[in-house]
């Protein structure tokens, strides 16, 4: 059994592509011995190359280098595009390597444009039109380091592959943390005041369209896994949940909506109310959607990881947000996660600026999300 900690080699066989060459770019950059096989020279290679990969274009198992010869340390990737009686993949397989294929560890890159946002067997399709665009695509897919190695259904990763789970940390530091809580306290007390008559025309439409309560409170699970009760302007009817357990919101032909209901989410205006959570403590402006309990322990009983986001407070939004939109399926609630996680390793005052930069340009424009 291989952990990722353990892994001190990856050996490519097939290496030339734009999915395998951004794993091995990932692991190259974290120190990580890297070398594999390809069919032919190519710019992706050469520069793999030129970057400390061992890079070769014969197939042979004399090639394969002395640091990923230690199966108790190597890690073997493969394209399916491979076939099984490849002499490199043979030898690692009947050595009793750790095997992963390359959907196993990341999402499936395309140069074809139509193809971007296709679902083949679990894993979604993103284009990428040349190895450049690979650093823009770590932006826009919360690096590729946040989906590297998903878990299995059991909890264990995918793929069948005895790599575990490995703790996720808070990237941002203690100046940082204090920077952020101020940022929180001051920012939300100014927007309270600046929106108080934007808050009370929502909170006198919602209330004269039917009379019925004006906030709708909400237990979500937020900071050290403590609920807590999260604030919005009510858009549905004061039934719409009366016919059994917790229901995801439809979109915009939900039936439960009302239409002021309608118009608040459709400008974001549902949320304002937040902007008293983040002032007591509870949220804060950027971070992770908080979830309800219901829906938290399916989540984790797919991907307990999400235990690791309780190691800060949640947010009004937040940067999976900007790239996963609402959340509407347990499948996005994962893929949520992984940005979430992405985020908490990489957060701080800057990421948080940006984040909140393009969440507001993004309202302006109208986008939804």
């Amino acid at each position: 059994m291989i952990t990722l900690s353990e892994i001190r080699a990856v050996y490519f066989v097939g290496i030339g592509g734009i999915g395998m060459s951004a794993i091995a770019r990932y692991f190259l950059h974290r120190g990580v011995d890297v070398a594999g096989y390809d069919r032919t020279p190519s710019d992706l290679t050469e520069r793999l190359r030129k970057e400390g990969a061992n890079v070769h274009y014969e197939e042979s198992v004399s090639l394969i280098p002395a640091a990923c010869r230690d199966r108790a340390r190597t890690l073997v990737v493969y394209t399916p595009a491979v076939p099984a009686t490849h002499l490199e993949l043979a030898f690692f397989r009947a050595e009793g390597f750790e095997i992963m294929k390359r959907a196993q560890v990341l999402g499936l890159l395309t140069r074809n444009r139509a193809m971007e946002g296709r679902v083949i067997h679990d894993r979604i399709v993103y284009y990428c039109q040349n190895y450049n665009d690979i650093d823009s695509l770590q932006w826009r897919l919360g690096g590729v380091d946040a989906i590297l190695f998903p878990n299995r259904p059991d909890g264990g990763p995918s793929g069948g592959s005895s790599l575990s789970d490995h703790p996720e940390h808070d990237g941002m530091g203690p100046v940082g943390r204090a920077v952020k809580r101020s940022f929180d306290a001051v920012s939300s007390a100014l927007l309270l005041l600046v929106f108080s008559p934007l808050i009370g025309i929502c909170a006198a439409a919602v209330k004269l369209e039917d009379g019925g309560r004006v906030i709708y409170a909400q237990e979500r699970v937020g900071r050290r896994g403590v609920p807590f009760y999260i604030y919005k302007f009510r858009s549905m009817r004061e039934d719409a949940e009366a016919d059994g357990g917790p229901q995801l919101y439809d979109g915009d032909d939900d039936p439960r909506l009302t239409r002021v209901g309608r118009f608040l989410r459709a400008h974001h205006l549902d949320e304002l109310p937040q902007l008293w959570n983040v002032l007591r403590g509870d949220m804060s402006l950027i971070g992770y959607r908080p979830e309800r309990q219901f829906y938290i322990s399916q989540i984790m009983a797919r991907n307990p990881r999400y235990r690791y986001l309780y190691q800060i407070r949640p947010g009004v939004t937040s940067y999976a947000t900007l790239y996963n939109g609402y959340t509407d399926t347990l499948e996005k609630m994962l893929t949520r996660l992984d940005l979430d996680l992405y985020y908490l390793r990489n957060r701080s005052v800057w990421f948080d600026v940006k984040v909140l930069g393009l969440t507001f340009l993004s309202i302006i424009v109208g986008r939804r999300f």
